[in-house]
C-alpha cells in the first residue's frame, strides 16, 4: 500500500509497508510449526480471501480524469500484466505524484504478489478477543505489526514507520489503517472500497487522517480499479484528490466496461 502525508513538504511514501501491513518481512523457515496455529489460521484466511489478478492477468488501459484540487487534468493510463503503470496526459506536481501513489496502491494490492504463505507463522492473539473490529493478531516482525482480523476481512493494521526509514524526520511515527467497508466479488473474494489511516506520533498523538473510497469495474473476470477519492487532513491542511478510470479495455482484448 501506499500512504502518503505531506511532511514538511515531503510526501510519506511507504508503498507495500502499511495498508495491510503485507510485505515478506519473514524470516521463519517454512517447515517451521506456527507459534500459534488458530492465529495463524485466521490471518492466513484473510490473506488468501483478497481479490487478486492471477498469473493470467493480461493489464488494461483505460481513460482517466484526475482532479487534484479542484485542478482537472485528463489523459490516459496503462497497467501492464506485472503491475507496471504508465501515464500519458497527467502532468505536474503534486498531482502526478499523488495519482501515481495513490492509483499505485490499488494495483499493487490487486497484483497480489506482496505476501507469501508462510509470512505468518509466527503471529499470536494479543488481548482479548471480543473488539468489534475483531481479535488483535501480533507478529514479531521489524515493523511491529499487528492485525485485527473480522472473519475474511483484515479490519486493521498497525505499523511502526520508523524501520528503514519510512517515518521522515519530524514525521508519524506509527500509522493504524482501519477498513470501514468492503465489497464481494463473484468468486466470494474480498474487495476493501472504503478505509480510514490514521497517523500517529511517538506520544501516540493523532498528527493527520487520510479517508480513502474506492470502486471497481468488473472485466474479463477481474476486478480494475474505477474510482478513487482521498481526502488527508494533516499540518494546517485538508487536501482532495479524485481519480476516475472510463474505457477500460484488457491489453490485446476488444471487451470493454461500460463508461
Amino acid at each position: 500500500m501506499l500512504g502518503n502525508l505531506t511532511t514538511n513538504g515531503a510526501r510519506l511514501v511507504a508503498t507495500g509497508l502499511i495498508l495491510y501491513g503485507i510485505t515478506a518481512t519473514m524470516t521463519l523457515a517454512a517447515d517451521q510449526a506456527p507459534a500459534d496455529p488458530e492465529a495463524y489460521r485466521l490471518m492466513n484466511r484473510a490473506v488468501q480471501a483478497r481479490a487478486t489478478w492471477d498469473e493470467a492477468f493480461p493489464g488494461f488501459t483505460a481513460d482517466i480524469q484526475l482532479n487534484y484540487q479542484g485542478e482537472v487534468q485528463h489523459g490516459t493510463v496503462q497497467v501492464s500484466r506485472d503491475g507496471a503503470i504508465e501515464f500519458s496526459g497527467v502532468d505536474g506536481e503534486p498531482a502526478h505524484g499523488w495519482a501515481y501513489e495513490w492509483f499505485g496502491e490499488m494495483v499493487f494490492h490487486r497484483a497480489g504478489g506482496q505476501s507469501v504463505a508462510d509470512q505468518y507463522r509466527d503471529i499470536r492473539f494479543v488481548g482479548h478477543r471480543n473488539d468489534p473490529l475483531g481479535p488483535m493478531l501480533a507478529t514479531g516482525d521489524e515493523f511491529d505489526s499487528s492485525f485485527r482480523v473480522d472473519g475474511k476481512v483484515i479490519r486493521q493494521v498497525n505499523r511502526n514507520l520508523a524501520p528503514q526509514g519510512a517515518s521522515p524526520a519530524g514525521g508519524p511515527e506509527r500509522v493504524r489503517i482501519n477498513v470501514l467497508a468492503t465489497a464481494g466479488t463473484p468468486e466470494g473474494r474480498v474487495l476493501p472500497i472504503q478505509y480510514v489511516i490514521n497517523y500517529l506520533d511517538a506520544d501516540d498523538q493523532l498528527t493527520g487522517v487520510e479517508a480513502v473510497s474506492s470502486r471497481f469495474v468488473r472485466l474479463g473476470g477481474y476486478n480494475i480499479p474505477q474510482w478513487r477519492r482521498v481526502i488527508t487532513t494533516g499540518n494546517k491542511a485538508i487536501t482532495t484528490g479524485e481519480l476516475t478510470l472510463s474505457n477500460h479495455r484488457l491489453v490485446n482484448e476488444s471487451q470493454t466496461a461500460a463508461r
